[in-house]
């Protein structure tokens, strides 16, 4: 697994990949779910998995009194 912080970082000869956006603040039953079948999608064409997620969570930013416990 690689982290990147921003998109700057991305090398430019990464290959193609399959992304899913969400806020993986708890990998639950669902987001297990979405995780696999972006891996399989992912490895039916010989791409890269990965998962865009955020930090600071959007809920603090538009709603700080919301925001849950990560």
């Amino acid at each position: 697994m690689k982290i990147y912080r921003s998109l700057a970082e991305l090398p430019s000869d990464r290959p193609p990949s399959v992304v899913t956006i969400g806020n993986f603040d708890g990998v639950h039953f669902g987001h297990r779910q979405i995780l696999r079948r972006v891996k399989a999608i992912a490895d039916e064409h010989i791409w890269n998995a990965c998962a865009l997620t955020f930090d600071p969570h959007p809920t603090r930013i538009v709603a700080p009194e919301r925001t849950p416990p990560l």
